[in-house]
């Protein structure tokens, strides 16, 4: 719970209302999004840039219910394509599904429309005790958009397989000089591997395709994290924590040892890519202070940073940041200077990063920025006063919403009553307890604070 002095208790009160410069700065407001469907066990792509779904569930399948549609799309100025894929592959066939009978052919429906230029892929790789044993590679041109049964003979044989890997895409991913083209794409069902001597062939793992589950990923509204590329993955980089210094909720950044990599807990009211945070919100202010709390849990010597850019016509024109070695024990504060150099910002981009080493972890909370020229008058909106006051044994404070939080403090920024409102309308607070003199009363809502001096003239019957 916050503390405040009888200074900035003082200088804070009365009279109008406190927002955040920074929206959403406490954490209250979180969203669990849909990302897209998955058809497990089989990859797709759709993790490399889960803004852009390149590998979606369709109806209207030859065999079952559904079937796979793969589509090249644009995807941060970049092209990104559809694909399938049971097992990996990484320049060359990396490992398989388990698989135990002779293969000689893959079957399976398709239908595609590709764009000129553009040449989609099928793939089948076996295995027979670790070494590959048949490798077959098909394309396909043009377009066939009703389905089609196919047939597709390996060029040799497989026999005594344990493995295979059986992958689909709207573009040749094998090609290096072939460029992938928006708009390409083929749909896939009901895919079999088979052999004329074997009547029972193994079965692949959802080989019609009738299995998808929801991706989803949960960030704090109007931020961004990496969790939605990582969501397929069941990792979270970022993650609504209950362990707050204020309101209910924190975010907790914890960096990631993944897929032989490490992806820090990177956390920006901004756009996040490959080359990191960029962008921001609207923001014309010059604040003098960037204020907020943090906790820290360091791997090593790790160490991590909590910052604010001011940008002005896309270039930087001031910053303010906060960087820490030391584990914390508890929740502390931390205040950074503003320095503006550049003439007014017309864009704000604020970036919370967990660190380097996987295990380190951030909790961040309560970001703000004040001072300069954001007066409170600016920022507040306005609030029906409570009555009366000075006050007796009743105080009544109208316009209250469920979830508002109330306390009454003392000049020392003791709590000294506490009440969440279950309802809409006048809540009354007994004073039964308070003694005579003057007192802030706090009404937190949804991340933000709306301060009132108080006076207590008499709490006696």
């Amino acid at each position: 719970m916050k503390q405040y002095t009888t200074l900035i208790l003082f200088c804070l009160c009365g009279l109008s209302s406190f927002a955040q410069q920074i929206p959403n700065g406490g954490f209250e407001q979180w969203t669990d999004q849909l990302l897209y469907e998955q058809p497990g066990p089989w990859n797709t792509g759709n993790f490399q840039d889960a803004a852009t779904v390149t590998t979606s569930k369709v109806t209207g399948a030859p065999e079952g219910q559904f079937a796979a549609h793969l589509e090249t799309e644009v995807a941060d100025g970049d092209t990104a394509f559809g694909f399938v894929l049971l097992g990996g592959y990484d320049e060359v066939p990396e490992f398989g599904v388990p698989f135990g009978t002779d293969v000689d052919a893959l079957e399976c429906w398709l239908r595609y429309a590709l764009q000129p230029g553009d040449t989609s892929l099928a793939i089948v790789v076996c295995w027979s005790g670790g070494v590959v044993s048949s490798f077959g590679a098909w394309r396909f041109h043009g377009q066939q958009t009703t389905w089609t049964q196919l047939t597709l003979p390996l060029p040799v044989a497989a026999t005594n397989v344990d493995s295979v890997l059986v992958g689909f895409a709207s573009t040749d991913a094998l090609s290096e000089t072939l460029a992938s083209v928006p708009g390409s794409w083929m749909e896939v069902d009901h895919v079999r591997l088979t052999h004329p001597s074997v009547s029972t062939p193994d079965q692949l793992p959802n080989e019609g395709f009738e299995d998808w589950t929801d991706v989803t990923a949960e960030d704090p509204d109007g931020w961004t994290s990496f969790n939605a590329r990582i969501a397929a993955f069941d990792a979270i980089s970022v993650e609504k924590s209950t362990d707050a210094n204020s309101g209910s909720f924190s975010a907790k950044l914890t960096t990631l040892g993944i897929m032989g990599d490490t992806l820090p807990g990177i956390l920006a009211n901004g756009i996040l890519n490959n080359d990191g945070p960029y962008a921001g919100i609207p923001y014309a202010a010059a604040p003098m202070t960037f204020t907020g709390a943090y906790k820290y849990e360091p791997a090593g010597n790790d160490q991590c940073t909590i910052g604010a850019t001011f940008i002005a016509n896309g270039s930087p024109v001031g910053s303010a940041s906060f960087t820490t070695i030391l584990a914390t024990n508890g929740w502390l504060p931390f205040s950074a200077a503003v320095n503006l150099s550049g003439g007014p910002p017309d864009t704000l981009l604020v970036v919370a990063f967990s660190g380097d080493k996987p295990g380190s972890t951030l909790w961040v909370d309560d970001l703000d920025l004040s001072g300069g020229d954001v007066s409170i008058t600016d920022v507040m909106s306005e609030q029906a006063l409570p009555w009366p006051n000075p006050a007796d044994r009743v105080l009544h404070l109208p316009d209250v919403l469920p979830g508002d939080e109330l306390r009454l403090l003392d000049q020392a920024g003791r709590v000294l009553l506490f009440h969440r409102s279950p309802q809409t309308g006048v809540i009354d607070l007994g004073l039964a307890e308070v003694g005579q003199g003057t007192y802030v009363l706090e009404v937190h809502r949804e991340g933000r604070s709306i301060f009132h001096r108080v006076v207590i003239a008499s709490s006696q019957p």
